[in-house]
């Protein structure tokens, strides 16, 4: 195999063998390249959003069970192989992994040790705040966060230590809570702590932006100012969307700009008025009355009771004829009576429309009759009351969002197609990287064959005759002359006339064949003495 080697290279001249060297090289480039391939692993994400103190420690448990992995997405993302995924996600939630930097209630089960009682104090507090601090993050908005909490403390000789916290939220990028999250939040600490009240909390982001403001009962007026603008905004932004869409469906797509502002008033106003009108039906508003009347005749004044009925009712009450008949007079008279009564209280809730003011631009190419149909619409849909001071401005003005969305547009779907083109090449990259190996691997190997069969043939031909035969084969030479003698007779003159050289090898070869073809047992036999000879 080696002298056969090396008499095939001796007849290779400078380029074949450049050739040669060349294809050899990147066969074994492209093996390497296969076998890389092949041992990479596919990565997948184990865990991402991750806190660097949480990131650490998983890292750290993959690297003690030498587990390979890779870092992500600046530290915040591990990735390991597709394989072993939901095995590793198991093992780790075996060891509490991931969880949250603080510690909860587990704190208690490590030692099995009474503690002092400013131990448990501490331990205690320290539980709550681990446990307020995963209730937390289980909110979608929050990536982490981190709670401190005053615990109300009782004191015999001074006054008390009322309950506290303050929280500070790391949001995840692109998002932000709203009112109503933030003030569950609040809720849930103030539930989950004793005496802690909702004013005595304190939430605040990882900028230092004031979301909640524990502020004392009498200062409540900047968390109501940040609920107040944030109930502006929710009103005047779905005005404006509502009207945006309805135009957008009328004159088309950018064509059309709509911005609200409205002020709202947030006073609350209580009001209880009595209102009294004539009593009506045929007493009159007559309720109750009281009717005395005493007549006496004979010659002296009245004594006993009468006396008393007449000192109370006074002389001009009761009449006397001081005469010798002696008549006497009494009357006593009370009626009461009741007015009608009405009592009305109205309360004014917070948040009342006082005015509103509209502008919108629309593309100059509208005509103006449509112009001021879209006033008229406008006005309409907004609700529009010129005796509460509201104004509506539209102008008609060149609008460049439309050009700027088209470009936009533009962008957006060149970008996609380049994204696609990229999963696409990925795709084919990590698919296609074996079979276009083994492609080039092929054709290196085809081309260097032919290379060495243009250098065989190549080689100059020594007309010789044919080596003697012995014993059978000699027969076997005769039959096939034979043979070559009649296919020559039988044979169509050639187009050309070949050279000495052509002529010797395709008549040798041409000889084989029908040997072969006649006699092949007795070929076989003989390419097996060269064979055994050899």
């Amino acid at each position: 195999m080696k002298n056969q080697l090396s008499e095939i290279w001796s007849r290779l001249n400078s380029r074949q063998r450049r050739t040669m060297i060349a294809v050899g090289v990147l066969t074994v480039v492209m093996l390497g390249f296969v076998l890389r391939q092949s041992l990479q692993p596919d990565w997948v994400l184990l865990y991402g959003g991750l806190q660097a103190e949480t990131a650490s420690a998983i890292v750290d448990e993959l690297g003690a069970e030498d587990i390979p992995y890779k870092l992500a997405r600046q530290g915040t993302a591990v990735m390991v192989e597709r394989g072993r995924l939901y095995e590793l996600r198991l093992q780790l939630a075996n060891k509490g992994l991931p969880g949250s930097s603080g510690v909860g209630f587990e704190i208690f089960d490590r030692t099995s040790l009474p503690g002092t009682q400013f131990s448990n104090q501490v331990n205690l507090q320290r539980a709550l705040q681990g446990e307020l601090s995963r209730s937390i993050n289980c909110i979608g908005e929050v990536m982490a966060s981190r709670v401190h909490l005053v615990l109300p403390k009782d004191s015999l000789y001074g006054e008390s230590t009322k309950a506290s916290a303050s929280v500070v939220l790391t949001l995840r990028p692109g998002t932000q809570l709203a009112h109503p999250q933030v003030q569950g939040l609040v809720n849930l600490l103030a539930a989950a702590v004793e005496g802690l009240k909702p004013q005595a909390v304190t939430v605040v982001d990882a900028s230092g932006n004031i979301l909640s403001g524990g502020v004392g009962e009498g200062a409540g007026a900047g968390q109501m100012t940040v609920a107040q603008l944030e109930t502006k905004h929710q009103f005047e932004e779905s005005l404006r969307q509502r009207l945006q869409s309805m135009l957008d469906a009328v004159i088309g797509q950018h064509k059309a700009i709509v911005r609200v502002q409205a002020e709202l008033s947030f006073d609350t106003e209580q009001m209880q008025s009595e209102v009294y009108s004539a009593p009506e039906g045929s007493n009159g508003g007559l309720t109750s009355a009281h009717i005395v009347e005493e007549t006496y005749e004979g010659s002296s004044r009245p004594t006993g009771a009468a006396a008393e009925l007449a000192a109370n009712v006074g002389a001009g009450a009761w009449t006397e004829n001081r005469g010798g008949g002696g008549k006497y007079l009494a009357r006593e008279e009370t009626r009461n009576y009741e007015l009608s009564k009405q009592i009305v209280e109205k309360t004014t809730a917070a948040g009342q429309l006082t005015r509103l003011t509209i502008a919108a631009i629309v593309d100059k190419e509208l005509e103006a009759s449509a112009i001021s149909q879209v006033q008229e619409v406008l006005e309409a849909a907004s609700g529009y009351d010129e005796t509460r001071g509201d104004k509506l401005v539209i102008q008609s003005m060149e609008i460049a969002a439309k050009q700027v969305a088209e470009e936009s547009k533009k962008e957006a779907e060149e970008a996609a197609a380049a994204h696609k083109r990229q999963q696409q090449i990925s795709t084919i990259t990590h698919y296609g990287s074996g079979l276009a190996a083994v492609v080039v691997l092929g054709a290196a190997i085809l081309f260097g064959s032919r290379q060495v069969r243009n250098a065989l043939g190549a080689a100059p031909q020594q007309p010789q005759q044919a080596p003697e035969l012995p014993g059978e084969a000699r027969e076997v030479g005769a039959g096939a002359a034979e043979v070559v003698e009649s296919a020559e007779i039988t044979q169509e003159p050639a187009a050309r006339e070949p050279t000495e050289a052509e002529a010797s090898s395709e008549q040798l070869a041409e000889v084989v064949r029908k040997i072969a073809g006649e006699r092949p047992d007795a070929v076989v036999k003989q390419l097996e003495r060269w064979v055994g000879g050899g």
